[in-house]
């Protein structure tokens, strides 16, 4: 959690006077928090077999809040009061599957890993809020000036990770070398939505 305010003053002319009569007054406040865990588990079946298993889930929550009240005595209103709010919440799964081999008759190695991704953002409700007024005690959306918006996101992401190597050792005059060859695929699959809703004003 951390918070921060400010206050900010026009440019100054080249007698240090305010060039124009404004202050922004404003505070941030944001908010985290999450939490992950880690799950291992590893198998050894014989001398020439071993698998491991990994689960992680990784959690994530993030609040961000703007609040400020702008005096704006040279321009139309007197006041300016805004209020915008962010919120995203994250997900991410991670599954992963990993195994050693020996095969004796060919004295060959084989590894095989796999790994399966499970992640998701939300920002279920983006606020941004613009209002006026001339005395502090009656705030008005300007027609001309206001900004309202609220927007909606989501995402979705899998991500899928194989592989599989083989090392082969052969005489190659009178010396032992290695052969080493395999085959991988990387597969990702994305989806991705977003609703903007903003206010506008009839001029009629």
């Amino acid at each position: 959690e951390s918070t921060n305010s400010r206050v900010l003053t026009s440019d100054l002319t080249d007698q240090g006077e305010p060039a124009t009569d404004v202050s922004y007054d404003q505070t941030f406040v944001n908010y985290t928090n999450g939490w992950t865990g880690l799950v291992n588990a590893n198998l050894k079946l014989n001398e020439n077999n071993s698998i491991s298993l990994l689960f992680m889930p990784n959690f994530r929550g993030n609040n961000s809040i703007r609040v400020g009240l702008d005096t704006l005595k040279s321009s139309t209103h007197n006041f300016s009061y805004l209020e915008s709010q962010f919120y995203e919440e994250r997900a991410q799964l991670v599954y992963q599957f990993k195994s050693k081999h020996y095969i004796p008759g060919i004295k060959t190695k084989m590894n095989l890993y796999a790994s399966y991704t499970d992640g998701q953002s939300s920002a279920p409700d983006f606020k941004d809020l613009n209002y006026f007024s001339d005395d502090q005690e009656i705030f008005f959306f300007d027609q001309t000036v206001s900004n309202i918006r609220r927007n909606f996101r989501e995402l979705d992401e899998d991500v899928i990770d194989t592989r599989i190597s083989f090392e082969l050792p052969f005489l190659n005059r009178g010396a032992i070398s290695k052969l080493k060859f395999g085959a991988a695929y990387l597969g990702k699959d994305r989806a991705f939505t977003q609703f903007d809703y903003l206010l506008r004003f009839s001029q009629g």
